[in-house]
Formats: C-alpha cells, structure tokens, sequence
C-alpha cells in the first residue's frame, strides 16, 4: 500500500499580521491583513469641539495632545430650526466643526486637515456612534462603529480593495474577525471565551477551502477541501506534532493514519460502509506490514523489509 496518505498541514500565516498574528496561529499564506487588537482601544469625543484624532485598530481616538496647534479661530452658527454649528480653526489650519440638534444633542462632527485628509463621526440617538477616517485623497482607510452597549466593529481598508475588520465585545474583548478582499474570497476567524479559536477560508464564490481549529491546550485540526467534497483533515498535538490525519470522501468512503510517538503509522481503509478494506503498519526503519482483504473477509497479511521485500506472506 502507498505511502502517500493526504495530510493537511498547519494553518500558517492566514494573518501574517494583526488580529490573527496577534492571537496565534492562521490559515493562507495569501492573507496579510495588518491589524493588531491588541493596541489601546479609542476614547470618546469630549465635548465641545473635535480635537484631532488618531486610530489604531480597537478604537478611534479624540483625546488631547500635548504638541496641538492651539485654537485661534472659534464661532457657533444657530440655525432657525434651532439646529447648530460649532467650528474652530487652530494655527496649522485644522478645521473642527461639531453639529447640534435643536435639543443639543451632538448629531455630528469633523475634524479636517490641511492636507485634505479627515476625520468623520456620527452619533445616533441610541448611543451609537460611526467614524469614518478619509486619508488626503477622500478614500477611506479605516473605521469604528460604535455600539450602545459597548460592543464595536473596527475596519482598516488598504489600497488594493481589502477589508480588515475586527469585532468587540462590550469589554473589549475581540470575538471575531474578517479579511475580505475584492475577488469575494475571505477569512473568518471566530474567538471563544475559553481561548480557542476557528478559523475558516472561503473562495470567491463562497466555498470553504481551508480552516483550522484551534483549541485553548494548543493543539489544532486543520482541514482542506476540494471541489469534488473530499476533506483532508490532520490532527496536531499542542507541540504540533502530527498524531492523526483523514482523508473523508464524499461517497463516505476513508483513509485514517495514526502516528504513533516511536515513528510508526498505522493507516486503516475504510469503504462507505465503514468497513475496512485495506490497513498498513509502517515503522521508522521503513519495514511495514500490509493486511488486505480476499472476498470472502479473509485476512492476507503481508510483511516487507525496510527495502520493500516481501519477507513473509503471499
């Protein structure tokens, strides 16, 4: 019996950077995101005008700087409805407007810079807030929005059409996070409480191609999949060894290996049935034992030196 079982090997680099570097393991080498949840997450607006902002990716931040070029140019507008506009226009040019319902309510403000790049948020009744980031040239490069209770989504928008989004929990903790790119194709990673995490590749057209769990002890099962619905599944120790591997095709028919700690494997065939068909048992020296089947359920068994003679059976 060959050798040449299908393995599905550990999912590297599915973020080469930010959220799933940050929280280990991933899948795709084609996948290079750029987010990092671990960095301070933004502080409010404080009220009144609109300082100027900065990001990172669990949060938007409006809080003050210590260097800011200082205020010299400050009105209100009331409106007749009884809206109203607040603006201020510090000495490198910055302009900061704020809006105003007419109960008071802050409904909107801006903080735009001479180089044309800006800063935009929203604030709904319920809480919620949206922030949009603009770079000099009117394209958006990142986001937060802002839930009521706490909870946020935080993207990041790069040059070639990829979307980078992490989502938050009300503590700040992240719970899941998505790269999406303009073909359609996609990862999405899923974080649990007790620090596991699933993570799952999807082609263009929707299909999962690729995904690894990865459980809280370190070890993972990691999966490939083909068009024709085989499944190739390798199951790794928390040191990454290998231990197990299965090969599951559509018809229910399977290949399973399991690697033992002295350099053995033992390989089982199974039909659709579940019924074994085929088995080998090859050791590190490279001699092996195959057994098959006669149709009658009869056992032949066969061993092989480490040069592939046949030293016993027919």
């Amino acid at each position: 019996m060959s050798d040449n079982v299908n393995q599905s090997q550990p999912i590297e680099n599915v973020r080469d950077s930010g959220a799933e570097r940050a929280a280990s393991s991933s899948a795709a080498e084609a996948y290079n995101p750029g987010m990092r949840p671990e960095a301070a997450k933004g502080a409010d607006t404080s009220a009144g005008a609109l300082p100027q902002g900065s990001i990172d990716d669990k949060g938007i931040s409006f809080g003050p700087s210590d260097n800011a070029a200082k205020t010299n140019m400050q009105g209100t507008v009331k409106n007749s409805d009884g809206t109203s506009v607040q603006t201020s226009t510090t000495s490198d040019g910055t302009r900061e407007s704020s809006r105003f319902d007419e109960n008071g309510n802050k409904t909107n403000s801006e903080t735009r810079r001479p180089d044309g790049s800006s800063i935009n948020t929203s604030y709904e009744q319920d809480g919620s807030k949206n922030t949009n980031v603009f770079d000099k040239d009117g394209n958006r490069v990142q986001s937060e929005s802002k839930k009521a209770d706490g909870s946020s989504d935080n993207s990041t928008y790069r040059n070639d059409g990829t979307r980078d989004t992490n989502h938050f929990d009300k503590d700040g903790n992240l719970t899941n996070s998505e790269t999406r790119r303009p073909d359609g194709s996609s990862i999405n990673t899923k974080y649990e409480a007790d620090g596991s995490k699933n993570t799952n590749v999807f082609d263009a057209n929707g299909d999962r191609v690729q995904s690894e769990s990865k459980k809280a002890d370190g070890s993972s099962d990691n999966s490939t999949y083909s068009q024709d619905g085989t499944r190739n599944t390798s199951h790794f120790d928390r040191d990454g060894n290998i231990t197990n591997s299965e090969t599951k095709r559509s018809d229910g028919s399977s290949v399973n290996t399991k690697y033992e700690n002295d350099g053995t494997k033992n390989t089982n065939v199974f039909d659709a049935d579940g019924t074994v068909t085929h088995s080998e048992t090859k050791r590190r020296d490279g001699s092996s034992t195959n057994t098959s089947f006669d149709k009658n359920g009869n056992a032949i068994i066969r061993d092989f030196s480490p040069n592939g003679d046949l030293v016993h059976g027919g």
